[in-house]
Parts: structure tokens; sequence; C-alpha cells
């Protein structure tokens, strides 16, 4: 698959504390500023069915887990386009 658009999100938000700041405020906004349009994601297919994208920050005594299922609410502007071996079909 290759790099996905959040690896730029990802990178500035490691590399720059105050695009992390915002990027834990509004992530949809701070996305805009590194070239992934959540709401309108052009040449990933159909908007995401999922509006309310929320990033939460690991700290010594608490660690996210998040899983995907790959269902109708895959969050193609942050991750991309379905893995080809989705559409594979048996």
């Amino acid at each position: 698959m290759g790099p996905t658009p959040v690896s730029r999100l990802v990178a500035k938000a490691w590399t720059d504390p105050d695009f992390k700041k915002r990027v834990l405020k509004n992530p949809i906004a701070a996305s805009l500023l590194v070239e992934i349009n959540w709401l309108n994601p052009i040449g990933l297919g159909m908007p995401s069915d999922f509006t309310a994208l929320h990033i939460l920050e690991d700290t010594l005594t608490l660690h996210h887990v998040v899983t995907c299922t790959l269902c109708s609410c895959y969050h193609r502007p942050i991750l991309g386009n379905y893995p080809e071996w989705y559409w594979v079909s048996n």
C-alpha cells in the first residue's frame, strides 16, 4: 500500500509541538494543514461515513487501542484506499 496519508499527520505531530496541540484539539482541521481532506477526500473514493475524528494521546499510564473491521466506515482519508486483499473474494 505504501505510506498512508496519516503518516504526514503523525510525522508533523511528532516534530512540531504546536501542530500536535492542534491535532489533539481539532484533528479534522489539523489534517487539512497536511493536505488530508477528511470530509472530501479527492482521489480516495467516497467521503468517509464517519466524520467525527478523535485523536487520543498515549501516556505512561494510559494506552489506547484502535481496531478496524474494514467496514463501510473505513477511514479512507486517513488510511488511504482499502487494501487490495480486502476486495478479493474467495
